[in-house]
């Protein structure tokens, strides 16, 4: 299994799936991740019902606009939410930790859907008064993935320190970003071509921090 940073770091969609079965155990510890999930005022405003049933999936995938690759999925996690009014946060947070859950076990997931599912609840039971939220497909990825190739805006226009506008920059950020392009040597890093990207990055985030900072870092 793999560190929480890792997997947040490292975790991306999969929409094509191998012909395999998912082990029990990590169905088991994938269903348990949502249902650990904090949720405001401890509520658990959530149902998860879990399909493995191939016709089943298949029908899914068929109603399912966007997400026809249901049908490949070896199982599938409907997330029905109860009317409170921080049900979509709740399940949403759930979800997310299902979906890390996974990939810390090597299988790839996406989301499907976005309310808008009612032609589906019959087919999953789902009572009238609650809304199927979500669905999960999980599976062993079809293809290879790569880790961590994630097409993100840059750090420093989207993180702040204290204002809105007051880039947010720091050592640490520095050293993670460092070691994403650095090849990695058994389990160890090359920690001499960390220093020299570290030392070029420093040059850009002279151009992030604002002048009070520079000027305290020069004393």
């Amino acid at each position: 299994s793999m560190e929480t940073f890792e997997a947040i770091q490292t975790m991306l969609a999969v929409r094509a799936y191998a012909d395999r079965a998912l082990p029990g155990d990590a169905v088991n510890r994938i269903v348990e991740a949502g249902w650990l999930t904090g949720s405001s005022m401890n509520l658990q405003p959530w149902h998860f019902i879990v399909v493995e049933d191939r016709e089943t999936l298949h029908r899914l995938g068929g109603l399912a606009r966007s997400g026809p690759y249901l049908a490949d999925a070896a199982l599938a996690i409907a997330v029905v939410i109860e009317p409170t009014v921080y049900a979509v946060s709740d399940a949403s947070r759930a979800i997310q930790s299902m979906m890390l859950a996974a990939w810390a076990e090597g299988i790839g997931s996406n989301w499907v859907g976005f309310h808008g599912l009612d032609a589906i609840k019959p087919l999953l039971g789902v009572p009238e008064a609650l809304d199927l939220f979500a669905i999960i497909p999980f599976g062993y990825p079809a293809q290879p993935v790569g880790q961590g190739k994630k097409q993100r805006k840059p750090l420093a226009t989207v993180a702040h320190r204290a204002r809105f506008g007051q880039p947010f920059a720091g050592e640490l950020v520095i050293r993670r970003h460092a070691v994403e392009l650095v090849p990695v040597i058994g389990h160890r890093i090359d920690m001499t071509a960390v220093r020299a990207i570290e030392i070029a990055a420093e040059l850009e985030v002279v151009g992030w921090i604002g002048e009070d900072e520079i000027d305290a870092g020069r004393r």
